[in-house]
């Protein structure tokens, strides 16, 4: 009994040190949270500068809209070509050009694509905020770009209802024809109602431009006057058609043919300039027909110059090309006119000769990869190298081609140099003479003639015909010159180096490349063009003297053909000689094309 009450006093010992135990425990934990807390780091998250679902902070600040006077540089005329440009870098140009002091949110991003011409610069502003949808906020000299979004959690409406309603009564003019000026004037979210009930117009728009559109309406609704014209030489019939496009809707016209006179009621902007134009035509007495005889130029292409300057309704042009002759019939002064530019385009066509020289290369092995022209220019002062680019086809790979110019006392010290380098050919040497701005055509190479078949069906029975085809392979040179008043010429020069590389069912394949630059000499100044490499295949022949003249003996016992693959290099010089259009020279084709057939083949 006693051993049973001594086990239970222990457990309750037991139980009450545990008990103690687990309070101190929990104590322990509470006393050292504080600490814990004070060390502990909660991560703040990154600002992106806008909230999720919020206004970016710079921008929270809600600015009051004010009036804001667009400045003059803004509204110039201005032409835009944007492809694909970032539209802060098109903002940027807007802003240099229009005088715009601009500050952008950070969700101001996006694209543009646009081709405007001749337009004010703040249509165009208000014109790439559109397509981009985003809205401004004009305070002071200042423009606040902001998302259209953002502008209505902002302010509580949409962007395009901060324009303002202005009603213009009409005292004089009639709203419709007010209208027909005013429609120009407006913005892109401008908008004009005629109320013809009241002869008002009513202008939605931002106030900016309310404002200017009230003061083109002022200048506008004048009381209406009328004036009579007496006409002393024109009729009021030729006149009345001169000016009834000018008058508008509520003005009117009157003619009396008994007394020769025009009676005009209109605005007086408008009577202003009907004064002008009866001023004009009036001077002249009548109508009358004149023929002019060209001497040089082309009678249609005169004809398409001076159809613009006829007098609408009234001016005829007829060309006679039996007799070369441009029959004109219009009122006096516009004939005097159209005289001096017949004139001035039928004058004699200037001309340049070139004189070219087509020289073959045999490059020896030390100069396989063709001729170093930056050496060259360093040993002769006088050749001035202007542009260098690579060439393709079946030239050779590492090859340039060098366009320059040299000196005439150094052209002889230039072909010397060339026979240093390798055994020299000069292939060709032609003239051609070619009109101011026409294209003249030069080929060294050959022509190769291949035949295709065409299959075509002819009344159920299927024919073959078969027709040759004719291609030129070699160097051609496409030549352009253009004179200028100083006497200097520009050249456009299109080198084109083309090859066969395979036959294809018996049709060549031609590789081809090409090129083109733009050099500007005085009249007589020699052009090179060098750097052409190729790999050709040259023929050496050695015979004895006569023996090997003999039909079949000598080609087989004296005379002996070798073949070798060589490297060749083209040096071209081109030499323009302005000369005028009335000389007659021997060298001079028509529609120019001038083949070499050079002394190898491809």
């Amino acid at each position: 009994m006693i051993s049973k009450r001594i086990s239970m006093l222990l457990s309750s010992v037991s139980l009450v040190y545990l008990l103690i135990t687990w309070f101190s425990f929990t104590e322990g934990q509470e006393r050292q949270a504080p600490r814990i807390s004070r060390i502990r780091r909660t991560p703040i998250p990154l600002s992106t500068g806008r909230p999720e679902g919020g206004i970016p902070p710079l921008f929270k600040e809600t600015w009051t809209p004010q009036e804001m006077k667009i400045p003059k540089e803004a509204t110039a005329p201005v032409t835009l070509e944007f492809k694909n440009m970032d539209l802060i870098d098109v903002l940027k140009i807007i802003s240099d050009k229009g005088k715009l002091n601009i500050i952008m949110g950070p969700s101001v991003r996006g694209k543009v694509t646009l081709f405007l011409e001749k337009v004010r610069i703040w249509d165009a502003f208000e014109l790439i905020l559109e397509l981009n949808n985003l809205a401004y906020v004009p305070k002071e000299n200042i423009i606040k770009i902001i998302t259209e979004s953002d502008y209505e959690k902002l302010y509580g409406k949409k962007f395009y209802d901060n324009r303002r309603r202005k009603i213009f009564p009409l005292k004089y003019a009639r709203a419709e024809d007010i209208y027909r000026t005013l429609s120009q004037a407006k913005t892109r979210i401008g908008q004009i109602i005629v109320d013809e009930r009241t002869n008002s117009i009513v202008i939605f728009d931002n106030p900016e431009e309310v404002k200017r559109v009230g003061e083109i309406i002022s200048q506008l609704d004048v009381p209406v006057t009328t004036q009579v014209f007496k006409l002393n030489y024109s009729t009021p019939a030729i006149i009345e058609k001169l000016i009834e496009k000018f008058i508008s809707i509520s003005g009117r016209i009157e003619t009396n043919a008994q007394t020769n006179k025009i009676i005009v009621t209109d605005i007086p902007a408008n009577i202003k300039r009907v004064a002008r134009i009866v001023k004009e035509y009036d001077e002249n007495p009548y109508i009358i027909t004149k023929a002019f005889t060209l001497n040089y130029a082309d009678p249609d292409k005169i004809e398409a110059k001076l159809t613009k300057e006829l007098t609408k309704d009234v001016g005829n042009i007829e060309v006679d090309k039996r007799t070369n002759k441009i029959i004109i019939t219009d009122l006096p002064y516009k004939i005097a006119r159209m005289g001096k530019i017949i004139a001035a385009l039928d004058e004699k066509t200037k001309e340049v000769r070139i004189e070219a020289k087509i020289i073959q290369v045999v490059l020896s092995d030390n100069f396989k990869m063709g001729v170093n022209w930056e050496f060259v220019l360093s040993q002769y002062h006088g050749l001035d190298i202007k542009q260098t680019f690579n060439t393709l086809a079946d030239t050779d790979p590492g090859s340039r081609v060098t366009v320059g110019t040299i000196a005439d006392d150094k052209y002889t010290g230039l072909l010397e140099m060339l026979k240093t380098i390798g055994k020299t050919n000069i292939l060709s040497n032609p003239r051609i003479t070619v009109t101011d701005n026409e294209e003249a055509k030069i080929l060294v190479g050959s022509t190769i003639p291949y035949k295709t078949t065409d299959t075509v069906e002819d009344g159920g029975v299927i024919k073959t015909y078969e027709r040759v085809t004719m291609v030129d392979v070699g160097v051609q040179l496409q030549v352009t010159p253009q004179i200028n008043e100083a006497g200097f010429v520009s050249m456009k020069i299109k080198p084109e180096v083309s090859s066969v590389t395979e036959y294809r069912n018996n049709v060549p394949v031609v590789e081809t490349s090409q090129t083109e630059t733009n050099i500007m000499v005085k009249d007589g100044t020699t052009i090179v063009i060098a750097g052409l490499i190729k790999d050709e295949e040259i023929k050496t022949v050695n015979k004895f003297p006569l023996l090997g003249d003999i039909p079949l003996l000598g080609s087989i016992f004296f005379k002996k053909t070798n073949k070798e693959l060589k490297k060749t290099e083209l040096v071209i010089f081109l030499t323009p000689y302005i000369i005028s259009g009335d000389m007659q020279t021997k060298e001079r084709v028509k529609g120019p094309l001038l083949r070499l057939q050079s002394d190898y083949q491809d």
